[in-house]
């Protein structure tokens, strides 16, 4: 008995050392009025010390312009944010970012962490902007706030805030997402889906994928490029009565970086819809693909976008308990940078096994 307690020792020793799980730690403060905290995001340094956390809250809506009775932001905004300097221990959650321009973060949050190290680590958190003067917390959107912050003497402060939006009245621009080079580049890239103004319309059009980058740690932005143009259907003529009446969605694009300098977007490419009609009539079975698309030159150009994969829709079959009634496909692209498979790409994504009654 003896040896076997000594030799199962000597196994246990010689496995992998297994990942150390912490506890559950609240990130956010005390919830006031109005519950919610979803959307959730986190970036953290090299040396894994200092984090930011973002999420959609609800608490945004108390107070002006939304109304709700309940103690409102300061400064208000859709985003909340959280920060640690001790490696997640513990949090302090310092609301929601910066306004600027008339706009507020408005939800949809994304963060990454760029710059150089320490001190010049800059933090990244891009929601979409709504405006502060506008109660409809959906008509108020059209493009996105951007803001930029760093860990100085062991205390987190915001750098700067920018809006970002279409230059053409009639273009929408949702679903943010941004990544940072973190080899001292200064290279940040924020892809996004443009709605286009077609047919006299705002935002009729089924989707573009686009992508801003900036080669100055998020000083100054590039104008959009596309990634994969709109693919509405047939005329776009506004005299037409079919004019965009058809047309494959693009949305929820998301951004993985190379080891070499590589840009990797991926998005959800369909359903097909009748673009006419509201509700929205589909013309084609639930399903639709997930594409990709690289760019070799910063972001500059990109590849003929490729459909990677065909999926049974989530927007059609959403999770049980879910707590919406439309979900979109997101898939996610992973990059190994470094070791034996450095370059290799990995990509998820989810599919609905059978429909949800």
């Amino acid at each position: 008995m003896i040896r076997l307690r000594v030799l199962f020792t000597l196994l246990l020793a010689a496995l992998p050392a297994h990942p150390q799980v912490g506890p559950n730690l609240r990130v956010n403060a005390v919830q006031e009025g109005q519950y919610g905290r979803v959307g959730n995001a986190i970036a953290v340094s090299e040396d894994g010390q200092r984090m930011l956390a973002a999420w959609d809250d609800l608490q945004g809506t108390c107070g002006p312009p939304y109304g709700r009775p309940c103690p409102p932001q300061n400064p208000p905004g859709l985003t909340g944010v959280a920060v640690s300097s001790d490696g997640g221990r513990t949090w302090t959650d310092i609301g929601a970012p910066p306004p600027v321009d008339g706009f507020m973060s408005g939800a949809h949050g994304w963060a990454d962490r760029g710059g150089g190290r320490g001190k010049d680590e800059i933090f990244y958190v891009v929601s979409r902007a709504r405006k502060m003067d506008d109660p409809n917390p959906f008509f108020g959107q059209i493009g996105f706030v951007l803001n930029r912050g760093r860990f100085e003497n062991g205390r987190f402060a915001w750098i700067d805030a920018r809006y970002l939006g279409p230059a053409k009245q009639g273009d929408f621009w949702r679903g943010p997402n941004v990544a940072a080079a973190k080899d001292g580049s200064g290279r940040v890239y924020i892809a996004l889906t443009n709605l286009l103004g077609l047919c006299g319309r705002p935002s009729a059009s089924a989707g573009t994928i686009q992508l801003l980058h900036s080669e100055d740690n998020g000083a100054t932005w590039s104008d959009p490029v596309t990634v994969s143009p709109d693919d509405t259907l047939n005329t776009t003529d506004p005299k037409d009565p079919l004019c965009g009446t058809r047309g494959h969605f693009q949305f929820t694009p998301s951004i993985s970086l190379g080891p070499g300098g590589e840009v990797y977007v991926v998005w959800q490419f369909g359903l097909e819809y009748l673009l006419m009609y509201t509700p929205l009539a589909q013309l084609t079975p639930p399903t639709n693909s997930l594409a990709f698309a690289r760019s070799l030159d910063g972001g500059r150009t990109f590849s003929h976008p490729r459909l990677v994969a065909t999926v049974n829709s989530l927007s059609e079959n959403q999770p049980a308990g879910f707590s919406k009634d439309v979900m979109n496909d997101t898939p996610r692209l992973a990059v190994a940078t470094g070791g034996p498979h450095r370059g290799r790409l990995y990509f998820t994504y989810a599919s609905a096994v059978e429909e949800v009654e």
